[in-house]
């Protein structure tokens, strides 16, 4: 389904949910000061650590680090991509989720048809399983050693030996013809004359998505006869195969640190009745990356369980690296006396296979092990090329550790020396890096696209034309007295990008008169770059230093007054600058500071936002640091720099960004206390441009301000890490 989330839709749908409520649904939160805490549902601990702030309407764990607002929240509780969970959301609030136009409302409703159809059907099937009708299915399900509780739970069926019983229960509920044939559930004959049930005399497995959902069917045969043993739902609006996997409604809630990935519908189901609640499946098909980074979302690690047969096997060796995209641990479980997890627990039980469990490979071993079994090492013929080749699969292990363990098993196993066994390892290893290294010049030899960055989104059309003109931009800024000499018009370039800087260069050369004795940073009369990063630098050292310090003192200090004065100092938050510019500007002149770049710098050294964030950091690390620092004897002034500072690094470095950007574009302190063009910021000098002789010069001003925009965007993309990770660390106490 597709939806339209406008700002307003969103800042609604945030208004209606208190965070508070929305979690205390989840979490049972005990109120402390002015947030509620809770133990965190997302990790196991016994001291609540989880912080819920109605005034922020956030939440963070100082336990897994995990925080944000409420969509962030139903994302992690629920297992939902983003859209889905604004819809949770709102379907939970009772607000109208907008879509995005007719069509996709038309087929929103069809959706919602189907997935009524599927759930009439799966309560057909599950009623007809108790009848007359569905013995057969009922002794199947018993002989499997399935009791009344598990087929309840799956809502196991049973669908009839008859042409169209589902299709005439289905039309008598009001159901449309068209919307059961869109449900997979009903199909016509060649002929194009009568309609027939898809599923008949078959076991009838509910398919059931993550969300709850019946999206489709599998059926098996209860005919010998028939060659198609499991018929599964033909892919719908609803039903994709690859997209969805059997019983991840009832293992996503599951305790256990893993998900157990099986082959077939009844060997979940019997290790679900066996107690092994986080047991899923594919459907039918071999693992798709869909499914794989769907297991992602839940889990940490897999344990294969597939068949033993060769189509188990390979299923399995096609799996491992799929599942290893994802950042997945992947473990390999092999059973000695039976096929499949079904036949296993039904022969040795459950204790049995908890112990194999246990014990299970992981991929490195099974496919070592897996590779060892296709050789017979009594013969040297054999032996050799078993070890070349477990010398190669060795060399592909990221970890040396790695290398030198299993290179050693492989050896044992061969019957040669440890060191005989690490040279072939070493040989691959360099091998492999080498042929790495190939592919990664050869990426390294695709100038267009090393030199189209993402952040640009520039397009080459023409490399050859397009690296001149990049190489002719690059000598006019190294030496702009050659501006002079070009006579080429911007509409020759094959990038329009590149035109338009050498036209904003030929404006910058004809309004300065040239740039000997003169920077291209500047802009106005005087060196107004220059002036921006010397403001922005030294308030930015000033800044951090008596913050940092401050920060520490109301959050690791007990002093008169503290209570009293941070409040006092965080109302600079909430005084426009311009109510103040009276005081502060007697000050500065009193202190003869006017037209001087330091009052810039003093202006700016205050900064309550950064003072209020940084306490916030400092108050989130355990005080059991500052005392057994004290036991070791040292100070506040040793606690404070070896200490505390590098924990709260990634505060700082928020702070440093959002103050630097924030610097760097003040305009209303410049404009109060600067009087001549050489002491003038970026953002003044910009400004004296469209003012300067009484008309604008917009050319120069674009220059100006494509120059100018540089130094900040470089600082907002390599700090921008620092921005998530530092608010994460500011926590929600108070």
């Amino acid at each position: 389904m597709a939806y339209t989330f406008t700002d307003d839709f969103l800042a609604q749908l945030r208004n209606r949910c208190d965070i508070e409520d929305i979690i205390g649904r989840y979490v049972q939160l005990k109120k402390t000061g002015s947030s509620t805490v809770g133990l965190c549902p997302f990790h196991s601990e016994r001291t609540p650590s989880f912080h819920v702030s109605g005034r922020k309407q956030m939440f963070y764990c100082f336990g897994c680090h995990k925080g944000g607002d409420v969509i962030t929240f139903i994302m992690e509780a629920e297992h939902l991509p983003y859209v889905d969970a604004v819809v949770f959301l709102a379907n939970m609030v009772g607000l109208p989720v907008p879509q995005k136009n007719v069509f996709d409302t038309e087929i929103a409703e069809l959706r919602k048809r189907v997935l009524e159809i599927n759930r009439a059907a799966a309560r057909f099937y599950f009623d007809t399983l108790f009848t007359a009708e569905g013995s057969a299915g009922l002794e199947y399900f018993k002989r499997r050693q399935l009791s009344q509780t598990t087929i309840r739970r799956f809502g196991l069926g049973y669908a009839p030996d008859a042409w169209d019983s589902l299709l005439k229960h289905l039309l008598a509920k009001g159901y449309a013809l068209d919307d059961i044939k869109a449900a997979g559930l009903a199909i016509q004959s060649k002929t194009g004359g009568k309609h027939f049930d898809r599923f008949r005399s078959r076991c009838m497995f509910p398919i059931i998505d993550h969300r709850g959902n019946v999206i489709g069917f599998g059926g098996r045969t209860m005919d010998a006869n028939n060659p198609a043993k499991y018929l599964n739902s033909s892919e719908n609006l609803v039903f994709k195969k690859g997209q969805n996997l059997f019983a991840l409604n009832m293992a996503k809630n599951t305790k256990a640190d893993c998900l157990i990935l099986c082959e077939g519908y009844m060997d979940v189901i019997s290790l679900h009745q066996a107690g092994f609640d986080s047991a899923v499946a594919s459907l039918g098909t071999s693992l798709t990356e869909e499914q794989a980074h769907l297991l992602s979302k839940y889990t940490g690690q897999i344990v294969l369980t597939y068949d033993g047969d060769e189509a188990g096997q390979n299923a399995t060796r096609r799996a491992i690296p799929m599942l290893e995209k994802t950042g997945i641990q992947v473990r390999v479980l092999r059973m000695q006396g039976a096929k499949d997890p079904d036949e296993f627990l039904k022969k040795y039980g459950a204790q049995r296979f908890e112990v194999l469990l246990d014990s299970c490979q992981n991929q490195a071993e099974y496919r070592l092990d897996s590779l060892r079994r296709k050789f017979d090492l009594t013969l040297d013929e054999q032996r050799v090329e078993f070890l070349s080749q477990a010398a190669a699969l060795i060399a592909s292990f990221p970890n040396a550790v790695q290398r030198e363990i299993y290179g050693r098993r492989a050896a044992e196993a061969a019957g040669i020396t440890p060191e005989a066994m690490q040279l072939e390892v070493k040989k691959a290893y360099r091998k492999s890096r080498a042929i790495e290294k190939r592919k990664r010049e050869a990426q390294e030899l695709d100038i267009a696209r090393q030199r189209a960055p993402k952040i640009r989104a520039i397009h080459y059309d023409n490399l050859r034309s397009a690296t001149a003109e990049e190489g002719l931009i690059c000598m006019l800024l190294r030496e702009p007295e050659l501006i002079a000499g070009v006579k080429l018009p911007a509409e020759a370039f094959s990038v329009d990008l590149f035109g338009r800087v050498l036209a904003d260069l030929l404006t910058l050369y004809e309004h300065k008169g040239g740039f000997k004795g003169k920077k291209l940073a500047f802009v106005g009369d005087g060196n107004n770059m220059a002036n921006s990063l010397i403001v922005t630098l030294g308030s930015l050292v000033i800044m951090v230093l008596f913050t940092s310090m401050a920060a520490y003192a109301f959050s690791r200090i007990e002093f008169k007054g503290r209570n009293v004065l941070f409040p006092v100092l965080l109302a600079g938050l909430m005084i426009p600058s311009q109510s103040i510019s009276i005081p502060v500007f007697l000050i500065i002149r009193q202190m003869k500071l006017i037209d001087n770049l330091f009052s810039l710098i003093l202006t700016l050294v205050y900064y309550p936002l950064g003072l209020f964030m940084l306490r916030q950091a400092m108050m989130s690390i355990p005080k059991s640091y500052d005392e057994a620092a004290y036991c070791d004897g040292a100070g506040h002034i040793a606690i404070y720099a070896r200490i505390i500072l590098p924990m709260t690094k990634s505060t700082i470095m928020m702070m440093v960004v959002m103050h630097f950007i924030r610097a760097w574009n003040d305009f209303f302190n410049p404009l109060l206390f600067i009087n001549s063009n050489a002491k003038m910021t970026v953002p003044l000098g910009i400004r004296m441009l469209n003012t300067s002789n009484g008309k604008s010069n917009m050319p120069l001003m674009t220059a100006a301000g494509i120059i100018s925009l540089i130094v900040p965007l470089l600082v907002y993309i390599f700090g921008q890490k620092y921005l998530t990770q530092g608010t994460m660390l500011t926590g929600l106490k108070s």
